[in-house]
């Protein structure tokens, strides 16, 4: 059954849970105990493992069952979400969002990008629900412990240390045969988007076409625009567009400022635009986020 079809899709704000370039994670813990009611995007990866219960996880058109044990993984901009199975009463599951970007330049060589992998194989392609990772699994609950643990000056770099590993076999649980050839060309395809990710992030404030976008990096416009939603599963401009909405979102929970101001500050030139987009990707208006 097509279950995206049926429930509606919002953008949600990771809030206080967002990942920074101060800290590009966060590790959590969620109990379900209700059907799926709605679809969500938000920036970053995120990867989990079921502690107790069983359920679905909804992701790109299909369900996927998620038992005790199940580790999952998912680029945050694909639509999807959790939910109790008809025969569970509830799901309990550790989760770690991670700032894309870290996770890029995490391997050497530089932009090798080979734990990012998983996350933007084409739909059909890989199953993001692995039934038994036991090593996944266990560095994601040490990297939960590891992370509550504020007392330990070091906490953060075990957690770092733990969620590299949790990355690293999944990885290997997924991993594809292609050719080394074929790896290469995916290398640079890696490495190419990842400069553009790094640009538009510095940017986002500004004005640009993706046309500037695909002659910065010596492409052509239709090569470019479908390489990079191929790879982020989203076009340029609506990226950035998130991001400036995401940045908006950590402005009003944060500071003061007056809508019109936030408007500004994240690149709109008028407010009207800025109010029809805000609303348009978190089913919010910006004064209801501040409440």
């Amino acid at each position: 059954m097509n279950k995206k079809s049926q429930l509606p899709v919002k953008f949600y704000s990771l809030g206080a849970q967002t990942p920074t370039d101060n800290m590009p994670y966060y590790v959590g813990k969620a109990f379900i105990t209700k059907a799926a009611e709605g679809l969500h995007v938000h920036f970053g990866l995120e990867i989990g493992v079921i502690t107790a219960g069983s359920g679905l996880l909804y992701l790109d058109n299909k369900e996927y069952q998620l038992e005790q044990g199940s580790v999952y993984f998912l680029n945050g901009l694909a639509q999807h979400t959790h939910g109790i199975s008809s025969n569970s009463d509830h799901m309990e599951n550790v989760y770690v969002h991670i700032k894309q970007e870290s996770l890029m330049h995490a391997t050497p060589p530089k932009r090798d990008l080979i734990l990012y992998e998983p996350f933007w194989q084409p739909e059909g392609r890989i199953n993001p629900v692995i039934s038994r990772c036991p090593s996944a699994a266990k560095s994601i609950l040490k990297a939960y412990q590891h992370f509550q643990s504020k007392s330990d000056r070091l906490y953060t770099v075990r957690t770092w240390v733990e969620l590299l590993n949790a990355f690293l076999a999944i990885a290997d649980a997924v991993k594809s045969d292609k050719s080394t050839g074929e790896k290469n060309v995916s290398g640079a395809r890696f490495a190419l988007i990842s400069r553009v990710v790094e640009y538009i992030h510095a940017h986002f404030q500004e004005d640009f076409a993706v046309e500037e976008l695909a002659e910065r990096n010596n492409m052509s416009l239709s090569y470019f625009s479908h390489l990079f939603k191929e790879v982020m599963q989203i076009a340029p401009i609506e990226y950035r567009n998130r991001i400036r909405i995401d940045h908006a979102c950590e402005l009003l929970a944060s500071t003061n400022m007056k809508v019109a101001a936030i408007a500004k500050d994240c690149g709109f030139k008028s407010l009207s635009q800025f109010n029809e987009l805000f609303i348009r990707q978190t089913g919010k208006t910006p004064r209801e986020i501040r409440v």
